[in-house]
């Protein structure tokens, strides 16, 4: 059965067994790049079903973009590095399992103009916990802050080039 990655990726496809949902059985990961600079790392993901006594493709990992599976710490992480604004915008997803489905647990996103970071609530539900402007000329426009995380307003300064 040929997913997205492995039947329309381009070169160099690697086949990996890797116990990817974290209930002791190895399933298959196939990855590759869906662009040719090799910015963008796909994945079909075939996650094996012991009763069945075979693989069966996941949709919800396949999906995540530069998947990255932390076995030591049991995470699973994916998201892109950057998608424009000259390198200032990026997203990053943390993901858990739960109850055999993989739900979101995390994210930080960064557009041209914000920095946001989201959290589970009690009830599952991801909320903004830190909504920041980053890049406004306005000294007197502020941040909105549900939480204090991390300095991004710094960190993105640091990250710019020194042109801007």
């Amino acid at each position: 059965m040929n997913g997205s990655c492995s039947s329309s990726g381009t070169g160099n496809l690697h086949a990996l067994l890797l116990d990817m949902n974290f209930d002791g059985h190895a399933d298959l990961w196939v990855t590759g790049y869906t662009d040719s600079q090799g910015r963008i790392r796909c994945s079909d993901v075939w996650l094996w079903d012991a009763p069945a006594q075979q693989y069966r493709f996941n949709q919800p990992l396949s999906a995540i973009p530069n998947l990255n599976i932390n076995m030591a710490e049991q995470r699973i992480e994916g998201g892109i590095p950057n998608c424009g604004c000259a390198a200032q915008c990026f997203y990053e997803d943390s993901y858990a399992w739960q109850a055999s489905k993989l739900i979101t647990i995390a994210r930080r996103a960064q557009d041209c103009e914000r920095y946001r970071e989201y959290r589970l609530n009690d009830k599952n539900d991801l909320i903004i916990v830190k909504d920041e402007i980053i890049d406004s000329g306005n000294p007197g426009q502020q941040a909105i802050e549900n939480s204090k995380i991390f300095d991004w307003q710094r960190h993105a300064q640091t990250m710019r080039k020194p042109w801007e």
